[in-house]
């Protein structure tokens, strides 16, 4: 069942839990202690929240994250968390090797998730993790990079957004 489950979050987003409430007790110590460990098996195997740690950090695949956030962005933002459920670091060194239409997509990406975000509305690791990006995204701007005149414009207007983002969030 595990494996037949598998992927079924990368196309819907799915909330696990809601399937495998029960009302009932297991008396026995050793099968309910196996059961939930199956149970749990079988929740990671279709959480949406696994699509978005699945993501390859391949600048190839930013333009599919961008159109899936497009299409479902209530989905990604529901846990009040969105970039702290990725690796800033990958998500730096991806941009450094992406086209500047894979930066605008990536931009873009950003924009939809956070453009109406107001106080409350995220979670403070995603503040931070936004920060992060930022300083991140900075430390790469002013140093030692080979984005051409059109990249850094669009890494320009990235941090110009982040910094939108994390003013209007504080």
């Amino acid at each position: 069942m595990i494996k037949n489950a598998k992927g079924i979050g990368r196309k819907t987003n799915t909330d696990a839990d809601i399937f495998f409430s029960h009302t009932y007790s297991i008396e026995d110590e050793e099968i309910r202690c196996v059961y939930e460990e199956f149970l749990k098996q079988l929740a990671e195997s279709i959480s949406f929240e696994n699509k978005q740690q699945t993501f390859s950090y391949n600048p190839q695949d930013i333009e599919e994250l961008y159109n899936n956030v497009c299409r479902n962005t209530y989905d990604y933002i529901v846990g009040h968390r969105f970039l702290s459920k990725y690796n800033i670091d990958s998500f730096v060194e991806m941009l450094l090797k992406s086209t500047s239409e894979q930066l605008q997509d990536f931009r873009g990406i950003l924009f939809a998730i956070y453009r109406h975000a107001g106080k409350g509305e995220f979670d403070e690791k995603d503040i931070e993790a936004l920060e992060q990006l930022l300083e991140n995204v900075k430390e790469k701007y002013d140093g030692e990079n080979s984005w051409d005149k059109i990249q850094l414009m669009q890494i320009k207007w990235l941090m110009l957004n982040l910094e939108q983002f994390i003013k209007q969030m504080s």
